[in-house]
């Protein structure tokens, strides 16, 4: 009960104080009148009789609890009676609650079979339906797909390593229509696949460069694609970051041999007024510019 557990005899009590009411909720006209009178002589009898109702017993003295377990073995017994008389089981510990205790194996057997639910297979069967299913480049489709959704690409030359037939299943990526979101980027030294669905071309080429494990070439490559694109220049510790990760004693020995190469000339280096080291190409811009855009201060007010 909401605000705890109702004293003993308050109901039959509650019943005897309201017997004076009709049917439709309503008091009669003489119970009515003669509640009137009391009240206007006494008005706390009435709290004083139903405070009284809430702590006296009924039937005598004897409490709820005890009625209750009274009328509860009499149920039972009554019960009892009348599966001995129909020539039922009579132990007290085959009854429960009054009624027949069932036999487990009896119960189990009388259940009926669960249907087998269309459409539900055993690891073995669904490994033998996706194999029935897709075709062997639709296989190493997914593979690819896989890896491109953890940032990485998967090199020609691993494909032809480790996979049968995968010249066959290459060629056949441009015939199947659930193949379409697998592409191919031309690195320096081997040949890229991955999912345009999970990684994106600009993504792609960085990673190719990263692939090529060839510092100079990528910091030229990353330079000229800012300054084109954006146009900004690159700071040094852009290399220190994913997907590049390379630490400053690497980018210091790659910046040597870029300034020992005729096809790294157009790239340059720099340090603007805070001390931080950038590069820029003069193909897509001047120094000066570049020298502004790398200033903090020339974009504060």
């Amino acid at each position: 009960m909401l605000f705890g557990r109702r004293k003993p005899g308050f109901s039959e009590q509650l019943r005897k104080m309201t017997g004076a009411m009709d049917h439709s909720g309503n008091e009669s006209p003489d119970a009515v009148a003669s509640d009137s009178k009391v009240n206007a002589a006494n008005p706390g009898a009435l709290t004083r009789d139903m405070a009284a109702a809430m702590t006296e017993p009924i039937d005598g003295g004897e409490g709820y609890t005890d009625r209750r377990d009274r009328e509860s073995t009499q149920d039972v017994q009554s019960s009892a009676a009348e599966t001995d008389a129909a020539g039922g089981v009579t132990s007290d510990s085959a009854l429960v609650d009054g009624h027949e205790k069932p036999e487990l194996m009896a119960y189990l057997d009388s259940l009926p079979d669960a249907p087998d639910p269309d459409g539900v297979l055993s690891a073995g069967e669904v490994e033998e339906e996706v194999n029935a299913e897709n075709a062997p480049e639709e296989l190493l489709a997914d593979y690819i797909r896989r890896r491109s959704a953890g940032a990485l690409l998967t090199a020609k030359a691993d494909i032809l390593r480790e996979v049968e037939d995968a010249e066959a299943r290459i060629e056949a990526f441009s015939k199947n229509e659930r193949c379409s979101d697998i592409v191919t980027y031309k690195g320096a030294k081997d040949e890229y696949f991955y999912s345009n669905a999970y990684m994106s071309d600009n993504y792609a080429m960085l990673a190719s460069l990263v692939e090529d494990k060839d510092i100079p070439a990528t910091i030229a490559s990353m330079v000229r694609f800012n300054c084109k694109t954006y146009p900004a220049p690159t700071p040094l510790l852009y290399f220190t970051r994913s997907p590049y990760n390379y630490s400053i004693p690497q980018l210091n020995r790659a910046i040597t041999l870029m300034m020992a190469r005729e096809e790294y000339k157009d790239v340059h280096q720099f340090t603007n007024k805070v001390g931080q080291d950038y590069f820029y190409s003069d193909k897509f811009m001047k120094e000066k510019y570049a020298r502004a855009l790398a200033d903090p201060e020339e974009f504060t007010d």
